[in-house]
């Protein structure tokens, strides 16, 4: 089959999940023209709950996409042990400025609601959404990319935007030889349609994660609400790779792991609609040596695929795709939009070493937290119930302040003083 012509964009991005919307969000924010490609043919309401902390309340404000609005405030926030007994709660007054706007440090939200909001707001602005266009390959030219899609067609623009996350396309022409890690768990996740007025009055709408169990017990359970009095959970499994259970057969397959777990866990469990049961292998990365080349760049998970142990993918892809939109603004003022020297400084700046530090310090944590989580031994309870007793958990607190609420805090500033005024 002939190629078809090709079609000329300024801004291409590949992948309309979070980073890529988010992006375009603040591309056309700018007044810039962006166009964004997605696989799937229709962009359905999917997935399970997440967290949103931090500097990305603000910069989903500034977007147009306000968690006040979608979203619940967290006000009880815990690390807990397989009978449902405290080990350490989280800090939520970590940041005065995000208490003093939003009454939290986090928000809790479903997935696909987010994802949803986030096209809403970049059809508003006039972003152009192409779905069921599967991205192929590309070519920098050195003025202009080619990129190919599964349909033939060829289009050219002067930036490409790989946000296509973690089994990314994109990075895969990038680094051909580049692999992901399996983990070694897979995570079941679901989401109630209600819940028994009963539990919400005793669980009182907390977010917790089991993180010291019985000896030997390779499990850790999550869960959290969202609005509408809906509970979303995820139990991480030590299990093979790519053998798959969603669905009612997958809810079963909980229940016959969460026998050492709290009661009050396999509750909300058993109120979980089978077909709301997904399944997933959980993946990241080791560091790889440069996100961008040329006129590419990689954002999100594409760029840092982390495992979700610490909570922070989404936010991390959220700041990520900002921050490139940050850079690209602030090196346009002088140089000529997309020149070379544009194009050249503005994604060195976005890869910069303090970056990728932060960046891959997080998936390093997440890595550890989830090997800490899930494998247990005696010596590593011992180990957990040691760093999080104080004095101890003041350096927990102190790292996640530090990570979360103060590195990347100009951020912030971009999203009140320019993109929230565009």
């Amino acid at each position: 089959m002939a190629a078809r012509a090709a079609t000329e964009f300024e801004i291409a991005i590949v992948g309309g999940g979070i980073a890529g919307l988010a992006c375009g969000i603040a591309l056309k924010k700018l007044g810039r023209s962006v166009i964004v490609f997605d696989k799937v043919k229709e962009m359905k309401d999917a997935g399970s709950g997440m967290s949103v902390i931090g500097h990305s309340l603000i910069i989903l404000e500034a977007l147009g996409v306000d968690m006040r609005n979608i979203g619940l405030k967290q006000t009880d926030v815990s690390l807990r042990r397989h009978n449902d007994t405290l080990a350490f709660r989280v800090p939520l007054q970590s940041d005065a400025e995000l208490v003093g706007r939003f009454g939290s440090v986090q928000y809790n939200v479903h997935r696909g609601e987010l994802q949803q909001s986030l096209m809403s707001a970049f059809l508003a602005c006039g972003g152009d959404l192409r779905t069921g266009s599967r991205y192929v390959s590309h070519a920098d030219n050195g003025d202009y990319v080619t990129f190919t899609l599964d349909n033939g067609a060829k289009h050219t623009c002067r930036l490409l935007i790989g946000a296509d996350g973690a089994h990314s396309r994109v990075r895969h022409v990038m680094h051909p030889g580049h692999k992901l890690r399996y983990s070694g768990f897979s995570c079941w996740r679901g989401i109630t349609s209600s819940i028994p007025k009963s539990t919400i009055e005793k669980h009182n709408h907390r977010m917790l994660k089991t993180i010291i169990h019985q000896l030997n017990d390779d499990v850790s359970f999550t869960s959290g609400y969202t609005t509408h009095n809906r509970c979303f959970w995820v139990l991480d499994v030590k299990y093979p790779q790519g053998l798959y259970l969603p669905g009612p057969a997958g809810k079963a397959y909980v229940a016959s792991r969460m026998g050492l777990l709290s009661k009050d866990f396999k509750t909300i469990v058993e109120v979980t609609p089978g077909d709301n049961v997904l399944q997933t292998d959980v993946f990241d990365s080791n560091p790889f040596r440069c996100h961008r080349n040329g006129r590419v760049v990689l954002i999100g998970d594409a760029a840092h695929p982390v495992v979700h142990h610490f909570g922070q993918g989404a936010c991390l892809a959220i700041e990520d795709a900002v921050r490139l939109v940050q850079c690209l603004h602030e090196h346009g003022k002088s140089s000529s939009w997309l020149s070379s020297h544009h194009v050249a400084a503005s994604l060195a700046s976005h890869d910069s070493w303090l970056a990728r530090l932060r960046a891959w310090t997080l998936m390093y944590i997440s890595r550890w937290c989830g090997d800490m989580y899930m494998s247990n031994g005696a010596w590593r309870n011992c180990l957990l119930e040691v760093c999080l007793a104080w004095p101890m958990n003041l350096l927990f607190a102190g790292l996640m302040r530090i990570l979360l609420f103060w590195a990347q805090r100009g951020l912030r500033q971009f999203a009140d003083k320019v993109l929230a005024r565009s």
